[in-house]
């Protein structure tokens, strides 16, 4: 009898939890949403190319919102120790997370956090790169730079970000067309691979076009190539890798705006109207286009589709650098 009353006891003990709950997640709490700073999860270096077209978004979103959103930088393992960090925060849209190309390179090198880890609000930009060397140097076109690599196997040194990442893997698919190999040089961001490219440390590098691009028009930096499917409008010299048989497609890097999966429905769309808003912003749009940044707009869905498409790819060159697990 004994056993009964506490099995029963039990039992309304936990109906009782289960009634509580509903409050817990009443969706007043979502018409409220957001009434605290939402932090922004930046994996990148601050003052990169990516760390300033995130937080020139983000400061129209927020307006949008009602309240700040506070960028935290978290640089280490190539996106992987920010991507974490944000796929494992509580899903209640306090938490957003900046995606740039290189989940997909962290995926096919096995990390856990997976590019479908998140729900995508939008994709903002896609970012051309270029590869560059000095105004002093002996490169004055790619097939010059090609042929040092040629006859010093290993010794032309070629700054990237991160060692397998995107500028890595825009650097091997020059190595694969032409049979060279640089001496690759892993840098932790933008910022510092320019520093080296202008104090003549590195023979060539691989950038964005954001940070060269003051350089390039004042003649101090050469652009050799570029990365996009067709030549670029500020560069109609520079030749693509399209055309010169390099890639079938252009290689670009690309920036999104995301939430961990569980974000409730009514605060994920509150979150995605108020960063669509900042992109079709025209003071934002001008402003991201004098800062070199390519406007590109994406929804979750058209993202997910795009991935499943550029994953493979990036996976194939991986295996062809030797790092895909």
């Amino acid at each position: 009898m004994l056993k009964v009353k506490g099995t029963m006891l039990g039992i309304s003990v936990i109906l009782s939890v289960f009634a509580f709950l509903p409050i817990l997640y009443h969706p007043a709490m979502s018409a409220e949403y957001p009434t605290k700073t939402i932090e922004l999860v930046i994996p990148w270096t601050p003052g990169s190319a990516s760390d300033l077209a995130m937080r020139m978004i983000a400061k129209f979103a927020e307006k949008n919102l009602g309240q700040a959103i506070a960028p935290i930088n978290m640089v280490g393992g190539n996106g992987a120790v920010a991507w974490t960090h944000a796929s494992k925060a509580k899903p209640d849209g306090y938490t957003i997370a900046f995606i740039t190309f290189d989940i997909l390179t962290n995926q096919a090198m096995g990390s856990d956090v997976k590019y479908d880890s998140f729900d995508y609000l939008l994709q903002f930009t896609h970012q051309p790169m270029g590869l560059y060397a000095h105004k002093d140097s002996p490169y004055k076109a790619l097939q010059d730079l090609v042929n040092a690599a040629k006859a010093k196997p290993e010794e032309i040194k070629v700054g990237t970000h991160g060692l397998g990442a995107v500028f890595h893997q825009a650097a091997y698919l020059v190595e694969r067309k032409y049979g060279v190999k640089f001496n690759i040089v892993p840098f932790k961001g933008s910022p510092e691979i320019l520093a080296a490219q202008l104090g003549k440390h590195v023979e060539a590098n691989v950038n964005t076009t954001t940070l060269p691009a003051p350089h390039v028009k004042a003649g101090t930096l050469r652009m050799l190539l570029c990365f996009s499917e067709e030549r670029l409008p500020d560069y109609p010299d520079v030749p693509s890798i399209k055309e010169l048989g390099i890639s079938d497609v252009g290689y670009e890097s690309w920036r999104a705006v995301a939430v961990p999966k569980g974000v409730p429905a009514p605060v994920k769309a509150k979150l995605e109207a108020a960063f669509k808003k900042a992109y079709n912003d025209p003071e934002y749009q001008h402003l991201a286009k004098k800062s070199y940044f390519d406007l590109y707009y994406r929804t979750h869905d058209q993202m997910i589709e795009f991935l499943e498409k550029q994953y493979p790819s990036v996976r194939e060159i991986l295996k062809g650098i030797g790092y895909a697990k």
